[in-house]
């Protein structure tokens, strides 16, 4: 994560970091300390609108404010799971990716809500996108691809043949974007990765081979971005370039 004020954060197994240009500096838990990071094993940092760092970790939901220079643990019964991916709805909510779920959080009450994403109890939810219509996320589960409409709670799941997700631990996590025609991308552990039309709600997948030293041909995809060009970027074990043209 890059803040507004220019700093560079880096999670780890091992705690917080932050790098000033010059110097790192290391944030971790202190037992007894409430004022600390609550977990040392960072999975998801994302900065809100009011300059705050939300931290997600393997076990709870952490905040930093960079004014006081000190750490609020939310230690909700609710989010005793990885917290893959955080993001900031126009209205203030966060929203959880977490491998027990999506759920949205109140800033102001400090309480969470689980949200159905599927018929089951369990839904390994990996990142959130909120699509350019604000009431639509979209979400990468270990199912597919789950579009939510949050003011109804109504839900479509567009099934991948196979499950998406199987190489799961807090180290790891598969995104979700949108391209600039409005397709929907994903990435996934060992099929490559899966485009969503949606104006005809087809699903496309495309496997693409990932140079890395370990393996000359490896289909896990973690990470996607899309360049100005409308190239991806994909990021597994190795690197890869997609033209999807």
């Amino acid at each position: 994560l890059q803040d507004k004020q220019c700093y560079m954060w880096f999670g780890t197994i091992y705690g917080l970091n932050r790098y000033d240009g010059y110097n790192f500096r290391k944030f971790e838990n202190i037992p007894g300390d409430t004022l600390t990071l609550g977990n040392n094993n960072v999975v998801s940092l994302y900065q809100g609108t009011d300059e705050t760092i939300w931290i997600g970790t393997s076990t709870m939901l952490s905040s930093y404010n960079p004014a006081k220079e000190t750490f609020r643990n939310y230690n909700v019964s609710s989010l005793q799971s990885v917290i893959h991916d955080i993001k900031e709805d126009e209205e203030g909510v966060l929203w959880l990716a977490t491998g027990s779920g999506l759920f949205s959080f109140d800033k102001k009450t400090n309480k969470t809500r689980y949200v159905a994403t599927n018929d089951s109890v369990r839904n390994n939810i990996q990142c959130i996108l909120i699509s350019k219509d604000k009431n639509i996320l979209w979400l990468s589960s270990e199912k597919g691809i789950v579009q939510l409409n949050k003011k109804t709670g109504i839900y479509k799941t567009y099934i991948f043949p196979f499950i998406a997700f199987t190489d799961i631990s807090p180290e790891i996590s598969h995104n979700i974007i949108e391209d600039k025609k409005g397709n929907i991308w994903m990435t996934t552990s060992a099929n490559g990765i899966y485009q969503l039309n949606k104006a005809t709600g087809k699903l496309q997948s495309y496997h693409v081979n990932i140079i890395s030293p370990s393996s000359p041909q490896n289909r896990i995809t973690t990470q996607m971005i899309e360049d100005d060009d409308g190239r991806l970027w994909i990021g597994g074990e190795g690197l890869a370039i997609f033209d999807p043209v």
